[in-house]
């Protein structure tokens, strides 16, 4: 496999086992959520590795430059600051999913914040959507409109669901 098959693997396998984790938090199943919770930090730092190792030569600048560059591309602003964000995903991604083990994932209150799947959830969507190309697009965004789809039924109140009427 060479450098950007594993770049750009690592990614969608990431992405996929982000993916799972939300399929298992709607359905809450949170033992399996946190396995793909944390597989899915753990590829996405194998991912970063991997560019940074292929792509950009361990250098900082060079991911600057080559995400200014696909930033510039896709909106037509010249910007490098998604590297920091990207950063600061891992960082965040990785230290919840070591918080959550720590605390056994036997306590409900144990899973992600809210807030915090929300935002991964918008930053998965620029990367897996805007960003992506060609019919990876397509799927991923499949993925999402899945996903939002069942999160809306899942909040349907018991009795509706239950009863077979519509809303």
């Amino acid at each position: 496999m060479t450098g950007t098959a594993i770049i750009h693997s690592s990614a969608w396998v990431s992405f996929a086992l982000w993916a799972g984790a939300e399929e298992a938090f709607i359905r809450r199943h949170n033992h399996r959520a946190r396995r793909f919770w944390t597989w899915g930090a753990a590829v996405l730092a194998l991912h970063v590795a991997a560019a940074f190792q292929w792509q950009h030569h361990w250098s900082h600048p060079a991911a600057v430059r080559a995400t200014a560059e696909q930033t510039a591309a896709v909106i037509g602003w010249r910007w490098g600051g998604g590297v920091w964000i990207n950063y600061a995903l891992l960082t965040v991604w990785s230290a919840d999913a070591l918080r959550w083990w720590s605390r056994n994932g036997n306590d409900r209150t144990s899973a992600p914040p809210t807030a915090l799947r929300g935002v991964l959830a918008f930053l998965w969507f620029q990367a897996a959507v805007v960003f992506a190309h060609g019919g990876i697009r397509a799927i991923a965004g499949l993925v999402f409109l899945g996903l939002a789809i069942r999160f809306v039924l899942s909040r349907k109140p018991a009795s509706l669901k239950n009863s077979g009427a519509a809303p």
